[in-house]
């Protein structure tokens, strides 16, 4: 698996019912540390912006922006690092003894090699379709054994991901409080 293809810009398109709730959500990141997520969860949709030092977060009832200073100790966190699979996750992928190699398949891309990874502890099935020509993963379909709960993630890479900061967005400012001393 080429995990270099994910040192630049691409976009994970998420689809879940897990705990039976239906989400779909899409992250786009720019290859610069910067991410713009949008998720939607019922009927409500939530987005989330990391630019440039600057969080940014929507509002789902009335869709309006806020924004935290970079440091900001109430703004809300995105680990990057844990939305794609980094070297560290390939090497104990390629270690497991229970990865099966299905051969490969059509896929949305052309011809995919396919893995399967059951894991009895967790009760987890993981489809893994990787790109022939590029080795670039293309999706990653996680299946639970026991509530048949499925979360799909969908892997493409354009040439770049421009991500802008939100109109209007306001500042949302900690109130301090003079306690007299």
């Amino acid at each position: 698996i080429n995990t270099a293809a994910l040192q630049g810009a691409y976009v994970l398109d998420v689809t879940s019912n897990d705990g039976g709730e239906e989400l779909v959500g899409t992250f786009r990141l720019d290859g610069n540390g910067n991410v713009e997520s949008e998720v939607t969860s019922g009927d409500q949709t939530t987005g989330f912006i990391l630019l440039d030092g600057l969080t940014y977060v929507q509002n789902p009832t009335d869709g309006s922006w806020i924004f935290y200073q970079e440091g900001s100790a109430a703004a809300p966190t995105l680990n990057v690092d844990e939305l794609a699979l980094s070297d560290d996750d390939i090497n104990e992928i390629s270690n497991d003894e229970t990865i099966e190699e299905l051969g490969e398949q059509d896929c949305s891309v052309g011809t995919c090699l396919v893995y399967r990874d059951t894991d009895e502890e967790e009760m987890q099935v993981a489809l893994v379709k990787v790109e022939k020509s590029t080795g670039r993963l293309v999706e990653v379909e996680i299946t639970s054994t026991d509530t048949d709960e499925k979360t799909t993630v969908m892997y493409s890479y354009p040439d770049s991901v421009e991500i802008t900061a939100p109109e209007g967005a306001t500042e949302f400012v900690v109130p301090s409080f003079d306690t007299g001393q």
